[in-house]
């Protein structure tokens, strides 16, 4: 927790606190390219990074399932129609092979578990070989729906994570990512040399940028620039100590010089409801705050809603996504 009294600002001192896990997030190289391209509130890139967001985390799905203690075997993934069909009847015999006999089946003789073994071994291979072409599918699709968006607007984003995969020649499993590894697979193949394996380069959004997204800290994000347009000095995604001794978290403030003015941000991707604004009024009365904004990217904020905001110095900015930048600016008073 740390002291915000900023020397050019004559506004009473604040403590603030951002967490450790948000902090770390947003210095990640790719999250703060994102946030860096100013592009946050452009539907068009809000289409693309959704997309790539969608691809990413199939993939990550998929190479769970390559995990010697992934339960992919006793449920179904959750692939897209091609995946499935490239998978779906090796899938069926592996389940009845592994419900026949079991997790830690009990064999009559010798041969039979090994027969056994060899079986499971070819169902698996098939289904990793199908799962890596998956994967090195959503990959491309991903790299070229980011080129198409960047390519007539001169402008390069560095926000895909680029992963190589080393794979087992003989059974199509991930032995390791990113870095190649002395091991034995779980086919039983000793892996001693790069030349006992082969590698795949994928690209897709990181874990992190992935959470961020998620998390709809891209909106906070997107406000923040609103803000700083307006010559807001700005802080996003900080918790703040009420007089209560609680700790409040606030999507945005935003504080001018000029008009001695700090405002509260919340963002909102639904529908603004009644506790919506009973929440924020209760934060802005705890902490000594007197303007708050509620934006949202809902098309509509209900008459009651908007009048009970107004009620207690909250204004409301419906639609933010889908209407020009300059539109939703000129809702945001400086005074």
């Amino acid at each position: 927790m740390y002291l915000h009294n900023p020397p050019n600002l004559n506004l009473p001192p604040l403590m603030l606190e951002k967490t450790q896990a948000r902090e770390e997030m947003e210095q990640s190289p790719t999250v703060y390219s994102f946030i860096k391209s100013k592009l946050l509130l452009d539907p068009d890139f809000h289409r693309v990074f959704t997309r790539i967001q969608k691809k990413s985390d199939e993939i990550e799905e998929m190479m769970r399932a390559f995990k010697e203690d992934s339960p992919f075997i006793y449920r179904p993934l959750r692939l897209p129609v091609s995946g499935r069909r490239i998978a779906a009847r090796r899938f069926l015999q592996l389940r009845r092979l592994l419900y026949v006999h079991g997790s830690q089946p009990k064999f009559k003789n010798k041969k039979e578990e090994e027969e056994f073994n060899k079986t499971l071994l070819e169902l698996k291979s098939e289904m990793y070989k199908g799962l890596i072409t998956q994967i090195k599918r959503k990959s491309s699709e991903i790299q070229n729906t980011l080129s198409r968006f960047e390519e007539p607007r001169n402008q390069f984003l560095e926000i895909l994570t680029s992963s190589t995969l080393f794979i087992c020649k003989r059974c199509h499993n991930i032995v390791s990512r990113n870095r190649f590894m002395n091991t034995t697979c779980a086919c039983g193949v000793k892996i001693t040399r790069v030349s006992d394996i082969r590698k795949e380069p994928i690209a897709f959004f990181d874990p992190r940028l992935r959470a961020f997204i998620a998390n709809n800290y891209w909106f906070e994000h997107g406000v923040d620039y609103l803000l700083r347009k307006k010559n807001f000095q700005t802080l996003c995604g900080v918790h703040v100590l009420g007089h209560s001794g609680c700790l409040h978290e606030i999507d945005n403030i935003a504080e001018s010089k000029t008009s001695n003015l700090r405002i509260f941000g919340e963002c909102k991707t639904g529908e603004i409801k009644t506790n919506d604004v009973f929440v924020l009024a209760g934060k802005m009365a705890d902490i000594g705050c007197s303007r708050a904004y509620i934006f949202t990217l809902s098309k509509d904020v209900q008459k009651q809603i908007s009048h009970l905001a107004r009620s207690r110095n909250i204004s409301t900015v419906d639609d933010v996504l889908s209407r020009p930048v300059g539109d939703v600016i000129k809702e945001i008073r400086e005074d």
